[in-house]
């Protein structure tokens, strides 16, 4: 009898928000993500229509007892709640986050809080957090800021919804993947694998952060997006020398930057071959050398050596030959163009 009757004096307050605080307020119930595993945090959408502007909008408390989760949301984040509120059919959404403490089964209750009334029930679900995660991630073994980059995202996802790749973008000192996946064809009960490769842009050397955001959007085109979990991932410098030739010709470049400045390396880029390489001064996607070796043996009977720069900066390119230990040193003073190098006599030895 108690019971009722503070229902009914829910009912009656509508300035606390209240009137009708019911499941016929609560249009869904979104459980993110879809595949939780031990460890990962788990978000929850609430959304619908409330019958007055006190909408909830905070989550006063999250409870964990055994298998059971307790969520106590509000239209204020304490007391008192909304002095004054408008009956009028408001949209509202509130999302909370909780790490479940175990693997298993919970079952989510989400209640209405509006002191002095006693919490009132909207809505209730539930959620299986696995063990160990489902899906796994994965970047290159060796990171430079001259090598192509890539993640692998792999794993197991509901038969008929498994993720699709939504992009790339660096935030600061982060790198983000997001996957996009619609639910309305998901069979939860059937896991098929899955695997999205993630081409990197091209990072400056130091720490990074790695993170996969995993995005639900429904036919609505309402998006819900989680963050699942994030790696670390440290890029090194690149590399100073490369080698041409099945290795027979070391190559290394240095760039004096500004006037007054010491000379300092010049890094490999990625692009290049058995017989020619690519050097960079600033940055992986700016390249300023090119240099090749080629072996002319059967026309003359020397290693040639051939060469170009974009740039007007003071640099100089070395070539050895690793068996001989000879050496070759093209220089430009800078101030003007760089002039091509055709060295056609440049190394002997061919045939040692």
């Amino acid at each position: 009898m108690l019971a009722a009757v503070l229902y009914c004096g829910l009912a009656l307050h509508p300035n606390l928000g209240g009137a009708t605080a019911s499941a016929q307020a609560v249009d869904s119930l979104l459980v993110r993500p879809i595949n939780p595993a031990l460890g990962e945090r788990v978000a929850v959408w609430l959304r619908g229509v409330w019958p007055t502007s006190c909408t909830p909008r905070f989550t006063r408390a999250v409870e964990q007892r055994g298998g059971e989760i307790l969520i106590y949301v509000s239209a204020s984040a304490h007391d008192p709640p909304p002095s004054a509120c408008t009956l009028v059919q408001t949209p509202y959404v509130v999302e909370t986050t909780f790490e479940p403490e175990a693997a298993g089964w919970y079952d989510l209750e989400i209640y209405w809080v509006d002191s002095p009334f006693l919490p009132s029930l909207l809505t209730r679900g539930d959620v299986y957090v696995q063990q160990t995660p489902s899906v796994l991630l994965r970047p290159s073994a060796e990171l430079s800021p001259s090598d192509p980059a890539r993640a692998l995202l792999f794993g197991t996802w509901p038969a008929g919804c498994a993720p699709r790749a939504g992009g790339v973008r660096t935030v600061s000192d982060r790198v983000v993947l997001r996957t996009v996946f619609d639910d309305s064809r998901c069979e939860p009960s059937q896991q098929q694998p899955f695997a999205l490769l993630f081409d990197l842009p091209a990072l400056d050397a130091g720490p990074w952060d790695l993170a996969w955001i995993d995005d639900l959007v429904d036919g609505d085109g309402v998006s819900s997006p989680v963050e699942r979990f994030s790696l670390p991932l440290s890029v090194a410098p690149g590399r100073v020398e490369t080698h041409l030739l099945d290795g027979a010709f070391e190559v290394r470049a240095a760039v004096r930057l500004a006037e007054g400045a010491p000379m300092g390396p010049a890094r490999v880029a990625s692009t290049g071959s058995e017989q020619s390489a690519f050097f960079y001064f600033l940055g992986p996607e700016n390249l300023e050398i090119q240099v090749k070796v080629l072996d002319g043996c059967s026309l003359n009977g020397h290693f040639w050596v051939f060469g170009a720069a974009n740039s007007d900066l003071e640099f100089s390119l070395r070539v050895r030959q690793v068996a001989t230990g000879a050496e070759r040193v093209y220089e430009h003073s800078g101030g003007s163009p760089a002039h091509a190098i055709n060295d056609t006599t440049a190394f002997t030895g061919c045939g040692g």
